[in-house]
């Protein structure tokens, strides 16, 4: 039975974030040697296949990049910083401007992309814009799959419960999927326990704060 993946962002990835079992980082900015690292000019067959399902057999077909190409691309050494050491980022600005220590506020850059998207406009509360996301189909091998993701923002602290409301979707369609995204897709993206999507206003500091890791530089 063939499935589609549809993971979609309106985000900045900076230095902290959100993810599904919170790791335990240390404050402060990270050393030289365990700073997150990007590479640009892979393309979205390239991620997907060396990347997102290296080391299997999945038949994957139908892949597609979403936004800017400056906005997707590799990512290593990123443990210290996110608990994830290796894998594909998606920003809604440079991906080059995801290592830390970010030192600039509000905003680190964008690509003034006003394409808005029908799945994401039923998370956010106001207009979409630099949307990034990579879509492919695929043939699973087993009766469930697995992925891992941190969601990261500029906008925290400062933009919390504002219309500015960085989210974040993993939308799956296919046979037995029913939910209200397009083509029946469902948005797997959810706080464990409940049926809150992931954004800046559903986990922060001040709700869903167990899978919110601070992101102030110190």
């Amino acid at each position: 039975m063939l499935y589609c993946i549809l993971v979609l962002s309106g985000l900045v990835l900076t230095f902290r974030g959100y993810t599904n079992s919170t790791p335990t980082l240390p404050a402060g900015d990270p050393p030289d040697d365990k700073t997150i690292r990007t590479e640009l000019g892979l393309s979205p067959e390239e991620l997907v296949r060396n990347v997102f399902v290296a080391g299997t057999c999945y038949n994957i077909t139908e892949i597609v990049g979403l936004g800017n190409p400056e906005g997707i691309g590799y990512f290593e050494n990123g443990s210290y910083s996110i608990g994830l050491d290796r894998g594909i980022i998606l920003s809604t600005g440079p991906i080059t401007h995801a290592a830390s220590p970010n030192s600039t506020g509000e905003r680190s850059g964008d690509f003034d992309d006003k394409k808005s998207d029908p799945d994401l406009s039923k998370l956010a509360t106001g207009p979409i814009r630099d949307r990034v996301g990579l879509e492919f189909d695929f043939i699973p091998l087993d009766s469930f799959v697995t992925f891992r993701y941190v969601f990261a923002s500029e906008e925290y602290c400062e933009f919390v419960g504002s219309k500015y409301n960085d989210v974040f979707g993993f939308f799956v369609r296919g046979p037995g999927i029913e939910g209200g995204f397009t083509g029946n897709a469902k948005n797997v993206a959810l706080i464990p326990g409940s049926q809150d999507f992931v954004s800046i206003n559903n986990v922060n500091h001040k709700r869903n704060k167990q899978y919110y890791i601070n992101n102030t530089r110190e």
